[in-house]
């Protein structure tokens, strides 16, 4: 995958998808089940929001999961939510995370871990070398690797995010077995 993106990035111009204002994330839901008579509690809507941040992907994944679990047939509830989510969660990691952590190494693998130990994001640089019991100039080489694959960005100097919600949950998900 990661050589397949090399090669396509070099074929044709990306444009950044960022995260869905919450307004937009409930109507990429709401939308498509409108048409199919079926509302939304919104407290459920409100949940699934929350959890994926707005990023569309994520949107589609809990989307596809708790369509497929609702008792319906013409509301999904917080109940439906609740219930789906693991195996939104599970389907993100097995396909979407999973695919970009195992294209790390040792040491980035243990920068991300870092990272992620600090909670929800971003994250001063200089926390994370401190984690890692290292200076930052000593974890730079880390840092810029896992910045080059798309894993991570500078939103500002001196601190690091990674590039997607949720992906600080599912590296401890990881880092714990």
């Amino acid at each position: 995958m990661g050589e397949a993106r090399s090669y396509a990035e070099r074929l044709f111009t990306f444009v950044d998808v960022n995260s869905l204002r919450p307004e937009e994330a409930a109507t990429a839901l709401t939308t498509p089940a409108d048409e199919q008579n079926v509302g939304w509690d919104l407290d459920a809507l409100a949940r699934i929001v929350d959890k994926t941040a707005g990023y569309p992907y994520f949107l589609q994944e809990f989307g596809k999961q708790v369509w497929n679990f609702a008792a319906g047939p013409c509301r999904i509830t917080l109940e439906d939510v609740r219930y789906s989510t693991p195996i939104a969660v599970q389907e993100l990691d097995k396909g979407f995370f999973s695919v970009r952590f195992d294209r790390t190494t040792k040491a980035e693998r243990a920068y991300l871990a870092a990272m992620a130990s600090l909670g929800p994001g971003p994250y001063p640089t200089g926390e994370v070398a401190f984690r890692m019991g290292r200076s930052t100039p000593q974890v730079s080489t880390q840092r810029n690797s896992v910045i080059a694959k798309g894993l991570c960005y500078a939103p500002r100097r001196g601190v690091i995010a990674f590039t997607v919600p949720m992906f600080d949950q599912f590296i401890r998900r990881r880092m714990a077995r």
